[in-house]
């Protein structure tokens, strides 16, 4: 690793200007400036939009910023749509569009899953929050912001609470005094360590961090919109096993879960800081009553399968077998509480020849 002043180089950058033909008459686009930043480790998606955000945006200004994974190709006209919507309305901070999975498999059971919860989450779920104005998370794979909307002033911003995984230590996590004092003194008397774990957790998935503070930060009016137009398609691996997936997705509900608590219990800030209009400010009042109801109902999701299970069940063999109803609904225990037991006691990879039987179907269910 190159040293210059004893510091070790963490980021090395190339500049050049191209100039790209036209498809049809010969004649060139206008010269763009192109810088490509090669960082010396892979310290994950969040230190590289740290350098994007902090490092170049910030002397850059630029009015616009879009996000695009490794893996995920726009369509056309994809970031085009992005940025018209913000164009047309000012009031846009921040826009998402349609991942899709390239050349979906649906012979394979763990590509088919992640097909349909793309399609779920564009077509119910995106576009609900859209029409309220507020989009609990705006997907790295393929979105833009507004900068003015998240750039850090004076320490205070959208981006500073992005970033406090990196930029703030342990200590500090658990000192942020995001909720209030009494609920603080709470926790500090049952242990501090709770408060530091929700903290933990609610910073795996900071994307939904960064929404709400764009929502909720003082004396604006952001708004966040799904462009259904806008379509990126990303590759999933094929090799990719339920293993994996498990794995991926454990750690997107435990940030999901949490972040979603944090912006529902600190959602008065919407209506105490913000320059929302009285009537958004009502609608936002109905989205997050709704996302409150639902958490609810995730909590108690399993046990709501379980008798959804038990009623179809009773339904078709309590009169013809009832027999087969008793081992069947035994069975069912028997699979869900061995998952709850290898859950706590050792990792996925390490029980992965037993874990796709018993895995798949309720898996397969929580997505439906």
């Amino acid at each position: 690793v190159q040293m210059s002043m004893g510091i070790a180089a963490e980021v090395h950058l190339f500049e050049a200007t191209v100039q790209m033909p036209t498809a049809t008459d010969g004649l060139f686009y206008p010269p763009m400036q192109v810088i490509f930043a090669l960082k010396e480790a892979n310290n994950g998606k969040l230190h590289s939009h740290l350098w994007f955000f902090n490092a170049f945006c910030e002397q850059l200004a630029p009015k616009y910023t879009v996000l695009v994974d490794v893996g995920t190709i726009p369509a056309e006209t994809s970031v085009y749509r992005l940025i018209r919507s913000m164009e047309r309305n000012a009031q846009i901070g921040g826009v998402a569009g349609e991942i899709a999975v390239d050349r979906p498999q649906f012979f394979n059971p763990v590509i088919a899953a992640q097909h349909f919860e793309y399609k779920i989450a564009n077509i119910m779920d995106a576009s609900l929050q859209s029409v309220f104005g507020f989009i609990g998370v705006l997907p790295g794979a393929f979105s833009a912001y507004r900068y003015q909307a998240i750039r850090a002033i004076d320490g205070e911003g959208p981006l500073v609470e992005y970033f406090k995984s990196l930029t703030a230590s342990k200590k500090e996590l658990g000192c942020v005094c995001w909720l209030h004092r009494w609920y603080i003194r709470a926790l500090m008397v049952m242990h501090f360590g709770v408060y530091r774990l929700f903290v933990g957790n609610m910073y795996l998935a900071e994307d939904r961090i960064l929404c709400f503070e764009i929502l909720a930060r003082r004396d604006c009016n952001w708004t966040m919109h799904y462009v259904k137009d806008a379509i990126a398609s990303t590759d999933v691996p094929e090799v990719i096993t339920l293993v994996d997936l498990i794995k991926q997705r454990r750690r997107w509900l435990n940030g999901s879960f949490f972040a979603g608590l944090f912006a529902i219990w600190n959602f008065g800030r919407v209506w105490r800081d913000t320059s929302h209009s009285v009537a958004r400010k009502c609608i936002f009042t109905l989205q997050f009553t709704y996302m409150a109801v639902l958490n609810v109902l995730n909590w108690f999701l399993l046990s709501n399968l379980f008798l959804a299970f038990y009623y179809i069940l009773s339904l078709a063999l309590f009169y013809r077998s009832p027999v087969l109803l008793r081992v069947t609904l035994t069975m069912y225990f028997v699979l869900v509480g061995s998952l709850i037991v290898f859950a706590l006691g050792m990792y996925a990879h390490d029980v992965e020849p037993s874990m796709n039987p018993r895995s798949i179907i309720p898996y397969k269910c929580h997505l439906e």
